[in-house]
Formats: C-alpha cells, structure tokens, sequence
C-alpha cells in the first residue's frame, strides 16, 4: 500500500502523540525518512526514494518539508520538490545525526542491493544536494535499521 500521508511524533509531552502533516506530493511506500537543520534553522523532514503508487520500481524523488516562508509566523508548513537522489532505490535507512546531518543507506534497486552512502547537503546558495560518502557498507542491504551512535564508543562490527 502506498501512502501520501505523514504521521509527527509529539515526544515532548509525557504521553506520546500522533499528528497529520501535510500530504506528501509522491505517495510511496518502502522510503526513507529524517531530520536535518542546517546552522540555526528549524529542524526539516527529509522523504527519500521508495516506490511509487501503482508501481514496484524504485524513485529517485526527494520531497522536503520546511517552513514556508511567507507565512512562517503561522506555522504553516508544505513538501518541496528536493533533488532527485543519484540513484532509483526502495528501502534505504535513513539516519538523523546529531549535529543536524541526514544519511541514506544502502537500499533496493530490483534484485541488487546497494552499499553506498549518501548525504544531504546545503550549497552556499541554499540549495540542497546528495553528496557520496567515502564508506560504503561492505554488504549492500535493504529493509535494513541503522543509527547514530553518540560520542563515537562503539565497537566495529563486520559479517563474517
């Protein structure tokens, strides 16, 4: 089932909530998702890839939802079209950092299974741009978690 409709997680109160956003201008399914802020602006939410209503190929489109700044004292929010990610991909992992970034995983692409890291970026313009990270998974995965890990103590794990 493909979805255009954003559920936001109020974790500020002390019994969690769900709340509607706004509905997604691609409905998709198998995507990835996440925050990322850049210097002191409000925090945004990143849409990636997935695979499109009516379809079981993978989507390069990337929608944002930002502030819209002409009436930002209202709070109204709405997607933009962001740059198409590099490559067509369903089910990447998508990973909030701590200092603002966002990371795409891995994913699907048909049968292969992709290793390569991917995150977004802002140019001097304000444009936002995906950028390959130097690593790579050493197994390509799909359907897969990841996650930060604060102040770097971690151990190094590989598939044997």
């Amino acid at each position: 089932m493909r979805v255009d409709t954003v559920l936001f997680a109020n974790t500020e109160q002390e019994v969690m909530t769900l709340n509607q956003g706004p509905k997604l201008a691609k409905s998709r399914s198998s995507h990835a998702c996440g925050q990322v802020s850049y210097g002191s602006q409000t925090r945004v939410v990143v849409v990636v890839g997935g695979l499109t209503t009516g379809s079981n190929d993978p989507i390069a489109a990337t929608e944002i939802l930002e502030p819209d700044q002409d009436v930002i004292d209202s709070g109204s929010f709405k997607w933009k079209a962001g740059p198409d990610f590099p490559l067509l991909v369903s089910s990447p992992a998508g990973v909030s950092g701590p200092d603002g970034q966002f990371l795409v995983i891995g994913g699907r692409f048909g049968n292969w299974e992709k290793r390569e890291i991917f995150q977004l970026v802002r140019q001097e313009s304000g444009d936002c741009q995906w950028a390959k990270n130097s690593h790579e998974l050493v197994v390509g995965r799909s359907a897969h978690l990841a996650m930060m890990v604060p102040g770097g103590n971690y151990v190094s794990c590989m598939l044997i």
